[in-house]
């Protein structure tokens, strides 16, 4: 459902309904804590030489964001098609 939403919105800017979960389900917190548990073992795993490079480019690509987006006052990416192409 989520590509399905994703490759409409994109290729053809329509807006399909996503669906409304009435409650909270157990799935939304486990899911991402499943995903944070395996990067922290990822991470506690990594030479010190990964470690600082990684740390290295993560800061040059903040630092790239922040130049192109004057301080992070303007978006970055917008998937909004102009009106005139519409």
């Amino acid at each position: 459902m989520l590509s399905r939403y994703c490759a409409s919105r994109s290729l053809f800017g329509v807006d399909i309904p996503r669906p409304q979960w009435k409650g909270r389900s157990l799935s939304g917190f486990i899911v991402p804590a499943l995903v944070f548990f395996i990067c922290a073992f990822i991470w506690i795993h990594l030479s010190r030489r990964a470690l600082v490079l990684g740390v290295v480019w993560m800061a040059a690509i903040i630092t790239s964001g922040a130049i192109r987006t004057r301080g992070f006052r303007a978006d970055l990416v917008t998937f909004d098609i102009p009106a005139d192409q519409a």
